[in-house]
């Protein structure tokens, strides 16, 4: 004769219901493109704010895409590590930041430093 051993009850998990993750993640989806299409628009802009010329500005381009590379190698493993719904959030936040600092940089190391964690950001949101 076996007998069943009961189940210590389980914790309530608040459920999320699907439909709201969905839109939550459109929404990032939404917010990942825009991010990402600021930079050759406002390029002559930035060029002005820090005083250097077009060719001097085109370093964004560079280090917003190690920024990127680096970001999308270490994604992953922060998927891996983390919840995901919290790391995207995190990480939207911290793009949004990085945009308001945007217009506050007034020499270009301090831009490419600020396009260096925007193009890591937004790849761990893309890697998400």
């Amino acid at each position: 004769m076996s007998q069943a051993t009961p189940e210590a009850p389980q914790p309530a998990v608040p459920q999320i219901r699907p439909t709201a993750t969905t839109i939550a993640y459109y929404g990032a989806f939404i917010a990942l493109g825009l991010s990402l299409a600021t930079l050759g628009p406002t390029l002559p802009a930035l060029a002005g704010q820090t005083g250097v010329t077009l060719k001097g500005i085109s370093y964004l381009f560079t280090t917003r895409s190690l920024g990127y590379l680096l970001g999308s190698l270490n994604g992953g493993r922060l998927f891996d590590r983390m919840p995901g719904h919290a790391l995207i959030a995190s990480t939207l936040v911290a793009t949004a930041v990085l945009l308001a600092l945007v217009p506050q940089a007034t020499t270009l190391w301090f831009l490419c430093t600020i396009m260096f964690f925007l193009g890591a950001a937004e790849a761990t949101v893309d890697v998400g």
